[in-house]
């Protein structure tokens, strides 16, 4: 089969298995850290029931910034990780030469009988210069 195939399927309302939500901040409007500080990217707001959550960050340093360790992650807090967070960490001990660096936080499953915000936070040690973070959290109703 040659060219390119598509599927329209129909997008789910609310309360409906398939629904999906999102939220994004964008590389042009970054928020800045401050090294060893938590902070919150974006969050979602979930009705009661069961869903798949995903997120992705990307870190934005200067020139002359030296990393050692980038996490994010997604909670049900606001700039803070706990025992229910799904967290990445990437130790890298370097300058980065202004090569942005990029996390994917692992599928959770959030199963929840109120509603709930789910918040995308991130956190890193870093020094000499600046460092700022974008990302990504969405979900999509399982059940």
């Amino acid at each position: 089969v040659t060219g390119v195939q598509t599927c329209a399927l129909p997008i789910s309302g609310p309360g409906v298995i398939g629904e999906f939500i999102t939220s994004s901040v964008v590389a042009s409007s970054a928020i800045s850290l401050s090294s060893g500080v938590v902070v919150s990217i974006t969050s979602i707001a979930l009705t009661p029931g069961d869903w798949e959550v995903t997120a992705q960050t990307g870190f934005v340093p200067a020139a002359t910034t030296n990393i050692g360790y980038l996490t994010s992650g997604t909670h049900s807090v606001s700039a803070a990780f706990g025992a229910d967070s799904t967290l990445v960490q990437t130790s890298l001990n370097q300058v980065t030469n202004v090569v942005n660096q990029f996390v994917v936080v692992p599928t959770i499953r959030v199963n929840i009988s109120s509603a709930q915000t789910q918040f995308l936070n991130a956190k890193s040690a870093f020094s000499t210069s600046t460092l700022s973070v974008y990302g990504n959290i969405s979900a999509r109703r399982i059940r």
